[in-house]
């Protein structure tokens, strides 16, 4: 029996993959929360594919080839558009963009929309990143699959400290919080530090002080629990690289805000307080 893909928390365009749900066919089922707010359903292999990346609003504004859809502030991956700069000879949209790592690019709308632009260039189909496409400065040689993982934290804490698009800004950037200009431009330099101060791949990064900038004097690494434990911290949750309310979370997952807390707090992952299904009692 094949085994079925998680796809649970997943972007496919402008849809993100809610939860499955169960089909009479001998296929996986997905209810999926588009960007407009519409809930639809897919199978599998038409989200992997990219044959489905709405509920059908897509398709309706891209109806007429000349239409113009304003995407500014919306995001494509790592890539937020900025503001529409000119054509192309096919009449499509041009878009500049700002990526997660700092730098600015172009895309047409079309390729943002369809997944074809995801970045400026520092991410590759693998997901890994190239030093030499992406060069930040310091002894940033390239990113690998074992220093993945921190390479999206460093990306992470940058962009909700100076990205407005982020959904996570108004809880650091807005309120002052910033970057040392040691780490700023230097992911070398945040690498080394995390390797010498306990890192792990189950722990997350923790600023000692909230009213102080992202800085080595001032962070650490901490489990879910410890993070959950310091009281500005409970208000919001970390997964897949993006940070949500618990009510924002619990209206995504339908799980009540209170459990998710409690699951936290009891030393769960945020990947399984936010896909572990709550547990029906039968009616007698």
């Amino acid at each position: 029996m094949r085994k079925t893909i998680d796809l649970t928390g997943q972007r496919f365009g402008r849809l993100t993959v809610i939860e499955r749900i169960e089909s009479k066919r001998n296929y996986a089922m997905w209810k999926c929360l588009c960007d407009c707010g519409n809930y639809t359903e897919s199978r599998t292999g038409v989200l992997l594919k990219g044959r489905k990346l709405s509920c059908g609003c897509l398709q309706k504004e891209i109806a007429s080839k000349n239409q113009f859809i304003d995407i500014s502030g919306e995001r494509f991956g790592n890539l937020t558009a900025i503001e529409p700069i000119g054509k192309t000879k096919h009449n499509e949209i041009i878009w500049k963009c700002q990526c997660d790592c700092g730098k600015q690019t172009e895309a047409t709308g079309i390729n943002l929309r369809r997944g074809r632009a995801k970045s400026c260039g520092c991410l590759r189909g693998s997901g890994e990143v190239s030093g030499s496409r992406n060069n930040l400065g310091g002894k940033y040689t390239g990113i690998t699959k074992k220093n993945k993982r921190l390479y999206r934290i460093w990306i992470g804490m940058k962009s909700r400290c100076y990205n407005p698009n982020s959904g996570s800004y108004k809880y650091y950037g807005a309120k002052g919080v910033t970057v040392c200009e040691e780490w700023l431009h230097d992911f070398q330099a945040f690498y080394d530090w995390a390797m010498a101060n306990g890192y792990r791949e189950d722990l997350t990064l923790d600023r000692k002080d909230n009213s102080k900038c992202y800085s080595p004097d001032n962070c650490k690494w901490s489990t879910m629990k410890e993070q959950a434990q310091n009281t500005s911290q409970t208000s919001f949750l970390e997964y897949r690289d993006e940070t949500k309310t618990f009510s924002e979370w619990s209206e995504i997952t339908g799980i009540p805000k209170n459990v998710l807390k409690q699951r936290i707090r009891n030393g769960w992952s945020a990947e399984k307080a936010l896909t572990t299904k709550l547990m029906r009692t039968l009616k007698k």
